[in-house]
């Protein structure tokens, strides 16, 4: 189990779901199974049920919407029958969770949603930034959102720090749903000043793609990469 499938259990579990992890379904008749199911939830009281597919993967969407095609329909086919003799509701609600990528084209996937690990982290936040560790403790049996909770509540002293916050800024090159951040100057623009040149998702923000362009066209290839590290040196060393 990775730790996408861990959080995103523990957070149904503490909303008052019964969870089920990594379950095999379609035994064969020659042994084995058909498929392994990451996490599937269920809130009798709300009638929700819920099939969630995380993934740390970087493959392409064309391989993604090829195993999660699979995967789906697996859910579909055989998660009624692990809650037989209880009344469940006939929609099963989808998500293919991703700790990598951007879903600005691509907010479905095989029919179900698609969730970042900002988005269940922003669900989980606003919900446990309200509640006070001495007051309203979670239980040690959910190590992963007790750990965000000490978080939440001590955030002003752990990210004023602001080499903290520039040594989070070296490694946050990740794409979330709008924007990114510039692998020169190191701030973050939304998506549409990576979009160019009849290209999108460039690792350049426009501004410094022109003055780059300006340096080369003006003293050549050695002058543009000297330019590149200089400014880069400006936040990743400070």
């Amino acid at each position: 189990m990775n730790h996408l499938e861990q959080l995103v259990s523990e957070w149904y579990e503490f909303q008052g779901y019964f969870v089920r992890r990594n379950v095999h379904v379609g035994k064969r008749l020659n042994g084995g199974w058909e498929c392994e199911l990451d996490v599937i939830a269920f809130n009798p009281s709300k009638k929700h049920l819920v099939h969630i597919e995380p993934s740390m993967d970087a493959n392409s969407w064309a391989k993604r919407e090829e195993r999660y095609a699979k995967k789906f329909e697996a859910g579909r086919k055989y998660i009624p029958e692990l809650f037989d003799g209880i009344d469940i509701p006939k929609h099963i609600e989808q998500i293919a969770l991703f700790g990598l990528g951007s879903k600005t084209n691509n907010s479905m996937l095989a029919g179900g949603h698609v969730w970042l690990a900002s988005d269940l982290l922003l669900q989980i936040t606003k919900t446990l930034k309200k509640l006070r560790v001495e007051k309203a403790a979670v239980s040690e049996q959910f190590p992963l959102l007790r750990t965000i909770q000490f978080v939440c509540q001590h955030e002003g002293i752990l990210f004023k720090d602001k080499s903290l916050k520039n040594s989070n800024r070296k490694v946050n090159f990740m794409n979330n749903d709008n924007g990114k951040t510039c692998s020169i100057c190191g701030e973050w623009q939304k998506s549409d000043e990576y979009a160019y040149g009849n290209r999108i998702n460039r690792s350049y923000c426009k501004k410094c793609n022109k003055e780059e362009r300006r340096i080369y066209a003006k003293e050549g290839v050695e002058a543009a990469r000297v330019y590149r590290e200089n400014q880069r040196a400006k936040w990743k060393n400070s």
